[in-house]
C-alpha cells in the first residue's frame, strides 16, 4: 500500500538527509518513491501520493536547512526536450 511504502520512504530520506546534512546528493527512484515523499512533503496523505504529477526523468529538489525539509522544485523535465 502507499502508506507502507511511505513510511519505509519517509524513514530513508530522512537518514540520508542526516547522514548527508549540509551536502548534496541525488536519488534515483521510481515514481511511487517520489510521489509518496513528495506528497508528505506537500502535507497530503499517502493515499493522495498518486495525484502528485512524476514525469519520467523529472527532477524533484528538495532542501533541508535548520531542521526543516521543504519541497523546492517539483517535477522539472525542461532537460529531456
Amino acid at each position: 500500500s502507499y502508506r507502507e511504502v511511505s513510511q519505509r520512504v519517509r524513514a530513508a530520506f530522512g537518514d540520508l538527509l542526516d547522514r548527508h546534512a549540509g551536502g548534496h546528493f541525488a536519488v534515483v527512484a521510481h515514481s511511487v518513491v517520489n510521489r509518496t515523499y513528495v506528497a508528505h512533503l506537500l502535507g497530503m496523505g499517502p493515499d493522495a501520493a498518486r495525484q502528485v504529477s512524476q514525469s519520467n526523468g523529472c527532477v524533484n529538489v528538495i532542501r533541508r536547512r535548520n531542521g526543516q525539509t521543504r519541497l523546492m522544485t517539483l517535477n522539472a523535465a525542461l532537460h529531456v526536450a
